[in-house]
């Protein structure tokens, strides 16, 4: 009986692991991704934003700021480049220090053609939801920010 018990759960946690990598395939980011670098607004809050290479990023309030007043890791879900040359970015971001510690949420990213302005809309996350991306990039969205490349 035992055995049997055993052998049941072996599959159930089997069929469970195969159902979960099938699901949706990440993008795997590149060496060199249009997002990654420093932008800076002086629109948005925060000012200033570093996107790096190994999925973490930093966030200061002010673009003088000698130290990050928030840091986190970001995952790329989507990424793909519209008819007019706008390179798009689905991303999960979770925020490990700073006073959003804990917190997640699902952004649309928009770099324009020339690389040098990020537009970005986010939604609070709970568990993750496909359906909870923003649509569209809307400057009147609670959530807008939008930044510069820093030269």
């Amino acid at each position: 009986m035992k055995a049997g018990m055993y052998a049941l759960l072996v599959i159930l946690l089997t069929s469970t692991a195969l159902l979960i990598d099938c699901g949706a395939k990440r993008y795997t980011m590149k060496s060199s991704e249009e997002i990654f670098g420093t932008w800076v607004s002086d629109k948005s809050n925060p000012q200033k934003l570093t996107m790096h290479p190994d999925a973490t990023w930093e966030e200061y309030i002010y673009q003088t700021d000698p130290a990050p007043s928030y840091k986190g890791i970001y995952e790329v879900v989507e990424k793909w480049k519209d008819v007019e040359g706008n390179i798009w970015y689905k991303e999960i971001v979770t925020d490990t220090f700073g006073l959003g510690k804990s917190g997640k949420t699902q952004e649309l990213d928009r770099i324009d053609k020339s690389g040098r302005v990020w537009e970005l809309v986010y939604n609070e996350m709970g568990q993750y939801d496909p359906d909870n991306f923003p649509k569209k990039i809307d400057p009147k969205h609670p959530n807008y920010r939008i930044y510069e490349r820093a030269k």
